[in-house]
């Protein structure tokens, strides 16, 4: 057994910026991700130390990202599989007033779980570009247009997008719409009249987006709802993409440290870095031991292997039928 050591996660690498070469000793994890440690008497090299931190760093930051976009993924699959938002949002409503009250404060929370997820993968991606890029490369601008232009070009993106900090500073929900009480059916949407306007820090460009929208929608007789399913879609959609964006650009990165570090990695012999002494004690409640992945090198063709399915993936969507079949 192993709870003497805490055994961080990917991302958390960069606590080592702090470490003595002193306090590391390699350790090794057998039988799996949770496996029994074994810590040895080796302590590593400074060459050893830097490629360990160096590649660790992107590997952690690139795990974070996709356990943020999968966090988000979850969210949305979660919801397409409780309802059936296939038919622009229209539910089979529960007969029973408290199991109606209960199925709808579901669906609202997770479309606020949705928004607040997305975001926060966006904006952690961005972040990271920025920093590990620079504000002035081609890498994070490609980005910011990329990210611009979604934002400009669609009102479901902004309007998801900047729900976020309304949602969870404010209150707001989405709507029960053409409640049917004898058929028990119902439409689940984003009524851009029932309490967004209510919001004060709306920003006002999408304010203005959001009432020439409604005024479209109104001269054609229809009401300014926009269908939740459709939304919700339409943000992993986007959000895939920016995803696979992302990931074009650490690989170049990733490529290119790998080569550089790889024949030090491949002569560790273990797959951990264990700390232990004052500074490490800084991270730690209890002044336990702390374990830290050492990056395997087949992490460059997991990577690669996450851009294929990404890329099957937004293949898939241009097909006809694809919108129809998503879940």
């Amino acid at each position: 057994m192993s709870e003497h050591i805490v055994i961080t996660n990917h991302w958390q690498i960069n606590e080592l910026s702090k470490a003595n070469l002193s306090d590391l000793r390699i350790g090794i994890m057998r039988h799996g991700p949770m496996g029994e440690i074994a810590v040895t008497d080796k302590m590593p090299s400074k060459e050893q130390f830097e490629a360990i931190y160096e590649i660790g760093t992107i590997s952690g930051e690139s795990k974070q990202v996709r356990w943020l976009y999968d966090s988000a993924r979850e969210n949305i699959d979660s919801m397409m599989e409780a309802y059936d938002l296939r038919e622009d949002g229209c539910v089979k409503i529960p007969s029973n007033p408290i199991d109606c009250y209960r199925y709808f404060v579901r669906a609202d929370a997770l479309f606020h779980s949705i928004v607040a997820s997305a975001k926060c993968f966006i904006d952690k991606a961005e972040l990271l570009l920025k920093t590990r890029f620079g504000e002035s490369s081609e890498s994070f601008k490609r980005w910011k247009s990329i990210t611009a232009k979604s934002y400009d070009n669609s009102l479901v993106y902004a309007l998801l997008y900047d729900l976020r900090n309304h949602i969870e500073h404010d209150f707001w929900t989405v709507s029960l719409v053409n409640h049917d009480v004898t058929a028990q059916r119902a439409g689940l949407a984003i009524n851009i009249d029932n309490g967004l306007f209510g919001i004060k820090k709306l920003k006002k460009p999408l304010r203005t987006r959001l009432c020439k929208w409604s005024e479209k929608r109104a001269k054609n007789g229809e009401t300014a709802w926009l269908s939740l399913g459709k939304c919700v879609l339409t943000y992993r959609e986007m959000i895939t993409a920016l995803y696979a964006i992302w990931i074009s650009e650490y690989i170049e990165r990733a490529t290119q440290c790998m080569e550089h570090h790889k024949e030090v990695l491949a002569g560790i012999p273990g797959n951990l870095l264990i700390w232990d002494g004052e500074e490490a004690c800084s991270y730690s409640a209890s002044g336990q031991l702390r374990a830290y992945h050492i990056t395997e090198t087949d992490f460059l063709d997991s990577l690669k292997k996450e851009q294929d399915l990404l890329e099957s993936y937004m293949t898939s969507l241009l097909k006809p039928d694809s919108r129809a079949m998503a879940k």
